[in-house]
């Protein structure tokens, strides 16, 4: 139900109001009344009305001054002047003010309560419009945080203006305060549709909004949990118990594995791996909750300091015979050491990261790995530890001769690739906009890049744009216009007619295609 606060000099104006109109018919209470301006204001920004009913002509303050002191105080309420005056003047006055009606003394109630009722339906209106405003931004957030979490989780480190908003929004989770991380992976075993698995994923997400941990789904279908050791309010064990009985009772039997603590979030990624290798051990341990440290294996040891400097110095150098001897000595350790095929994967995916830390430092520049596929997936595809010291090996030369080694063109071109990169999802980035960034002329920039990369600037943003958006869809990023705002479209139609003509479907199409792949 609507409030209604009437301002009127004389009294029985105000009680012919009350009288005359069927309130509740309109589904509006009358909050209150007034027979000045200045008290009129100090009720009304106190009790917020929806609506307010304003004769102009008032003493101390008139209707008028009321509602311009209510606008500028941001007090959040919609006015019907009620006045005896028809002059232009104040008819010009209320149209600026936002008034929604100016009606004539005296008053026409059947006209009054028409008023009234589209009045109504108006603010109602709006206050679905704000809801639905609301929905989305949260579904956006969600989805960024999302993503932020699953590129920790998969090594996927990048010094972009993209990461520096998944860390603006990554302090606002709940995780931002705290400082020894874990995760839990659940595997669910039997279920019928991803439909069932995101519904499930909600579910615990309203059940855990006030605790510190993060729900979150990855690129394989499994539900993982972040969360902080040191805010549990029961044991570890405990904890872990309440999700696995939560979840076992909606219908879905599942697999828990927990990985080991680690004090900074950037190495959440080892904690991740660590609890995937241990769910997949459910199964031959014969349980259904396995934490990583229970497999008797030896805890993973990440490189230290000295060896770290070492490799961050050979990639600096573009040692590339020095690099290779160096996996050659490493990898031969493992083996004498005869570490468990698990640990020397967690060894290789730090020696990912070192490498993705290292170029994203000299090059100012976003380098990442493997955004379409999960990198432990893709390294238990190895068949032997030659397989995968030859993998890392040409891995650190094909990035090395990638980022750093000399470039093919000129530094005209690289400028214009680097400065695309920074700002793609600008929508209103042009040619122009680059010439006067890199202070180049204009003719000369689209010479020096059609000659080196044979294609115009605006066919290459064009392109980059569209492999951007490609990502997200393939992220399940579904909103089709938050794709088009992201990677620099003026309109959905716009960049749906874009994106056919370079894939050949549309952008639904592709994401429909995308999913079911997965």
């Amino acid at each position: 139900m609507l409030k209604i606060f009437i301002i009127d000099d004389e009294y029985f104006e105000r009680q012919s109001l009350i009288r005359n109109i069927n309130w509740s018919s309109l589904d509006i209470k009358v909050s209150g009344e007034a027979n000045n301006g200045l008290s009129a204001f100090e009720t009304i920004s106190k009790e917020a009305p929806d609506i307010a009913i304003v004769d102009i002509n008032m003493p101390k303050m008139n209707g008028l001054d009321l509602i311009s002191l209510l606008n500028e105080n941001n007090i959040s309420c919609k006015y019907i002047i009620l006045t005896g005056y028809d002059e232009f003047e104040y008819a010009q006055k209320a149209i600026k003010l936002n008034v929604f009606d100016y009606i004539l003394k005296p008053i026409n109630y059947e006209n009054l309560e028409k008023c009234l009722r589209n009045l109504s339906a108006q603010i109602y209106s709006e206050r679905q419009q704000t809801l639905q405003y609301t929905a989305i931004q949260n579904e956006n957030r969600q989805l960024r945080l999302e993503r932020y979490y699953n590129d920790l989780i998969n090594c996927n480190f990048s010094s972009s203006a993209e990461s520096d908003l998944y860390a603006i929004e990554a302090e606002a989770s709940p995780l931002a305060i705290f400082a020894n991380y874990r995760v839990a992976v659940c595997a669910l075993t039997d279920f019928n549709s991803i439909v069932q698995l995101n519904a499930l994923k909600e579910h615990l997400q309203n059940l855990y909004t006030n605790q510190s941990i993060v729900i979150c789904q990855d690129l394989q279908q499994r539900l993982f949990f972040i969360f902080s050791d040191d805010n549990l309010q029961t044991d570890l064990s405990a904890f872990i118990d309440s999700f696995y009985t939560l979840i076992s009772s909606q219908g879905l039997p599942c697999m828990f594995g927990i990985g080991s603590s680690y004090s900074q979030i950037q190495k959440i990624y080892l904690s991740y791996n660590e609890a995937c290798i241990a769910s997949q051990n459910c199964m031959i341990r014969n349980t259904n909750i396995l934490f990583y440290n229970e497999i008797h294996r030896p805890l993973v040891q990440v490189f230290d300091a000295k060896k770290k400097n070492i490799i961050c110095s050979l990639i600096g150098n573009q040692s590339l015979n020095k690099i290779e001897n160096f996996f050659s000595s490493l990898y031969n350790d493992f083996c004498h050491q005869k570490l468990p095929w698990d640990i020397i994967l967690l060894h290789t995916i730090e020696l990912v990261n070192i490498l993705s830390e290292t170029l994203n430092r000299q090059t100012k520049l976003s380098v990442s790995f493997f955004q379409e596929e999960n990198i432990l997936s893709m390294l238990n595809q190895k068949k032997n530890i030659a397989e995968l010291q030859d993998w890392i090996t040409n891995l650190y030369i094909t990035s090395i001769n990638r980022f750093l080694a000399s470039p093919q063109y000129s530094n005209v071109t690289r400028c214009v690739e680097a400065y695309i990169e920074k700002n793609y999802s600008d929508s209103e980035l042009s040619i122009n906009t680059i010439s006067k960034a890199l202070f180049l002329n204009y003719s000369y920039l689209c010479y020096c890049f059609k000659r080196d990369k044979n294609t115009t600037i605006n066919e290459y943003l064009t392109q980059f744009r569209i492999n951007k958006a490609i990502e997200l869809l393939k992220n399940k990023t579904e909103n089709i216009t938050y794709v088009a705002e992201k990677t620099g479209f003026t309109s959905a139609s716009y960049f749906s007619k874009q994106f056919k003509k370079i894939t050949g479907i549309t952008p639904s199409e592709y994401s429909k295609k995308s999913h079911y792949l997965k």
